[in-house]
């Protein structure tokens, strides 16, 4: 049975990021594989034109996928259904969206993730971005709970100390750190998700537990 979207009782987790190349589409798949395999109903919805997510997502039969454009002349809210039990939605977001498609996003979300890269100029980027975030009307009047996670990170230390010393300055956590890892691309097109035993379990648990579902 499907429901329509702003019914749902599903909670509904932004991956936004307004750069390219921040790992939107590797967290987001990486998201859904952890969740499906501990048997919690996860939905999948790209709205990103390129449809990574949706394509490789597709790919799992735990998790159902859907594909969206913002552009579409067709409301969000009924263009999209969602099963009657799914517990979790989890929406990739495309890059360089302007500030009416921000709204739009933000509408969506209960809660959002925002992935960087650990680097200056990723860093820079996440800045300019949250300057928009924070103007949002609709963000000022949900006060839509933020967090940050660092990915593809390659070990450099230093790259990951600056991160934590801007991004403390801020009111939204940072809640962990998404290793640069081949290991990750397998989520893309294999069942086996032991990848979770063993690379970056500190931050899966602080995403079950920031989620809390």
């Amino acid at each position: 049975m499907f429901i329509g979207y702003k019914s749902s009782k599903s909670k509904k987790i932004l991956i936004m990021n307004s750069k390219g190349g921040a790992g939107k589409s590797s967290l987001t798949m990486a998201m859904a594989r952890l969740f499906s395999s501990k048997n919690i109903k996860t939905e999948l919805i790209d709205l990103d034109p390129q449809n990574t997510s949706y394509f490789w997502g597709g790919n799992n039969k735990e998790i159902r996928t859907q594909t969206f454009l913002t552009s579409s002349r067709v409301p969000f809210s009924l263009a999209l259904k969602l099963e009657l039990d799914t517990e979790l939605t989890i929406i990739d977001t495309p890059s360089n969206f302007n500030k009416f498609e921000l709204d739009k996003y933000l509408s969506l979300a209960d809660k959002i993730i925002l992935p960087l890269q650990a680097s200056p100029i990723d860093l820079h980027s996440i800045l300019g971005f949250i300057k928009n975030l924070i103007a949002s009307p609709v963000y000022k009047k949900r006060n839509i709970p933020v967090c940050f996670v660092i990915t593809r990170y390659k070990g450099r230390v230093g790259d990951l100390e600056l991160m934590h010393r801007v991004l403390n300055k801020l009111k939204y956590p940072i809640i962990g750190v998404m290793s640069e890892s081949d290991a990750y691309q397998s989520l893309f097109i294999d069942e086996d998700v032991k990848v979770f035993q063993y690379l970056d379990k500190n931050l899966w648990v602080e995403i079950e537990r920031w989620i809390n579902i």
